[in-house]
């Protein structure tokens, strides 16, 4: 009986995934060959204003939050690991070819700010995410609205990213700062 059971729950859990899987191919935007979005990644609101590149990964559990005015693009031979964050309720997350995001990233286009005589809920900023390919993010990295992360550069886990960073440059910090410069 308990393998009558397990053989139903495991037929029932690979339903499961491929129905996610189809759902999610026919919903987005656009998926490249070679590409895979996998079990538990959530797309809330849009999911046509996703777009991924080919041979490119989504892994378990990552949320993309896109709104009307929003879109992420990721390219080429990249991805997004475990529980990746990503906030393009207002604004453009565009990521390049051959990025590596590592698990628990947040990246925003889109966050709350505050301003003296408004109220939180009438102040916004809103500005594209730019990630050149050849990129490198670290574990918990978080990276705020109207950042470039420039070719080939490097972001330390946990570091919160502010400002552009040129390429090749190695960041790491809160704020992060210049920590190295990375061999071409």
């Amino acid at each position: 009986m308990k393998k009558l059971l397990f053989y139903i729950l495991t037929w029932f859990r690979a339903l499961k995934f491929k129905l996610e899987r189809f759902y999610l191919r026919t919903s987005v935007g656009s998926i490249g060959e070679g590409s895979i979005i996998y079990e538990g990644v959530c797309i809330i609101c849009r999911p046509d204003k996703f777009h991924m590149g080919n041979n490119s990964r989504v892994y378990h559990g990552s949320v993309m939050a896109i709104g009307e005015s929003g879109q992420i693009k990721l390219g080429n031979n990249s991805h997004f690991g475990v529980n990746a964050y990503l906030n393009a309720t207002a604004g453009r997350i565009i990521i390049g070819d051959h990025v590596g995001i590592a698990p628990l990233t947040q990246i925003y286009s889109y966050s709350n700010t505050f301003e003296a005589g408004k109220y939180l809920d009438e102040c916004h900023l809103v500005a594209d995410v730019v990630i050149e390919d050849n990129v490198l993010v670290g574990s918990a990295a978080t990276i705020l609205p109207g950042v470039t992360i420039h070719e080939g550069a490097i972001i330390a886990a946990g570091a919160v990213v502010i400002d552009d960073v040129p390429p090749y440059t190695i960041v790491g910090g809160v704020p992060a700062k210049k920590i190295g410069i990375r061999d071409k």
